[in-house]
């Protein structure tokens, strides 16, 4: 037994109880209660990973003012809807849906790392929600340049894609009244707000939409 642990402890080889699980995820382990939540709990790895998503979360939900709260505490919902949908969706093999987790963990911690919370004074940037990206630039002439890639990041069941020219209205507002508009694009402080139901049915024939609040990050 002694040279088994000296020989682990060289190799760097360690055992992790479920009590160090616990202790490192984001929440209270002895109340998980969904398939996701034990599997968390069950991952040293995914628990640790999950400790600094909700690290960084508290972090972000300290800095931020109270519309942007508000907006983050939405987001962070969607993300633990669809996390649970996508990890209990048992659409492939246990190992490949824990490396998924582990994945969607980490980058969402990475993502509300980058979340700026300063008040923004131009539409351009790049803007995250869980859903996707939007993404504004002006071309050479100065033309607002749109680009919109959001979808259902739980098991992919509809896609909203646009590139386009969008007519800017003043430094805070742009708007697109082509196929498949109307589309809107507000700026709230350290929002970016779609406030039309553009991609759904009703627009582009699609299922889901590009609607909600988006956060600009990398700035």
């Amino acid at each position: 037994m002694k040279y088994c642990l000296a020989l682990c402890t060289a190799l760097g080889i360690y055992a992790f109880s479920p009590a160090q699980a616990l202790e490192q995820a984001g929440f209270d382990c002895a109340k998980a209660s969904t398939e996701t939540e034990k599997a968390i709990c069950a991952s040293p790895e995914i628990a640790e990973a999950d400790r600094a998503m909700s690290l960084a979360y508290e972090a972000l939900i300290k800095r931020a003012d109270a519309a942007l709260k508000q907006a983050l505490k939405v987001d962070q919902a969607d993300f633990i809807k669809l996390r649970d949908q996508a990890f209990e969706s048992h659409l492939s093999n246990a190992a490949v849906r824990q490396e998924s987790l582990l994945d969607r963990t980490e980058m969402r911690a990475e993502f509300l790392n980058w979340i700026s919370v300063a008040d923004s004074t131009s539409l351009e940037g790049n803007w995250r929600n869980v859903w996707g990206l939007v993404k504004a630039e002006k071309n050479a002439s100065g033309k607002l340049i749109v680009n919109i890639d959001v979808a259902d990041q739980a098991n992919g069941s509809w896609v909203c894609s646009f590139e386009g020219e969008l007519e800017q209205k003043s430094a805070t507002e742009a708007k697109f009244k082509g196929e498949g508009g109307p589309l809107t694009l507000k700026l709230q402080g350290a929002i970016l707000n779609i406030p039309t139901p553009f991609c759904d049915e009703t627009t582009t024939g699609g299922f889901g939409t590009a609607a909600g609040n988006y956060f600009r990050v990398g700035q």
